[in-house]
């Protein structure tokens, strides 16, 4: 007989649910029972999660509901894409000593690459439906608005509010030897024009 005070954390679970595991007329195994009560719980969660969303669904109308799906999901995707890109970047980086192990870089680099996209997808699917159970609308009848998150830069891009028609001022800096603008035709270091400068 092993005593309790020499079994594992693992061992005592077993034990744990080997005292409960007895179902009808014969003894299940730990196995069985663990894996009956996971898928128990599993459909569960899901069923109450489904109310969740059937009751906002009946609240805020499919539109809305539509839209709110596609936002958590984008936001997701946004997020946990730009993370991971990091992430490979930085297992990029670190495969070059990989070779001094005898494990093919490249090799290395494709395993673990695959293996943190499929990470990626998972926290994609548990961050927006995480989302999307505990996302509330503030405003009855309203419909979400779309947010821009990427300003426009460039030339085409409209002026920013602080800067409402004010052309910026272009100062031009005099080198020591380019002609001085007062136009005597000397170097700017050379000319003793009152204009450009005042302090002499």
């Amino acid at each position: 007989m092993v005593r309790r005070e020499k079994l594992g954390r693992k061992d005592t679970y077993m034990f744990q649910t080997r005292k409960i595991g007895v179902v009808g007329q014969g003894h299940v195994g730990a196995h069985v029972t663990n894996s009956l009560l996971m898928q128990g719980i599993a459909d569960e969660l899901y069923k109450r999660g489904m109310d969740i969303l059937t009751a906002k669904e009946k609240r805020y109308g499919a539109k809305t509901m539509r839209e709110l799906e596609r936002i958590c999901l984008l936001r997701n995707v946004d997020s946990k894409w730009m993370e991971h890109i990091d992430n490979m970047d930085q297992l990029k980086q670190g495969m070059g000593l990989r070779g001094y192990g005898q494990h093919d870089p490249v090799v290395e680099y494709r395993i673990e690459g695959f293996a943190m996209f499929d990470e990626m997808i998972a926290s994609i699917r548990e961050g927006a439906v995480h989302m999307l159970l505990t996302i509330e609308i503030r405003q009855q009848n309203a419909e979400p608005k779309r947010e821009q998150i990427a300003k426009p830069t460039g030339e085409g891009a409209p002026n920013q509010a602080g800067a409402k028609g004010a052309a910026p001022v272009r100062v031009t800096k005099i080198g020591r030897n380019d002609p001085c603008p007062c136009g005597s035709g000397l170097k700017w270091k050379k000319c003793t024009c009152k204009e450009y400068h005042p302090d002499l």
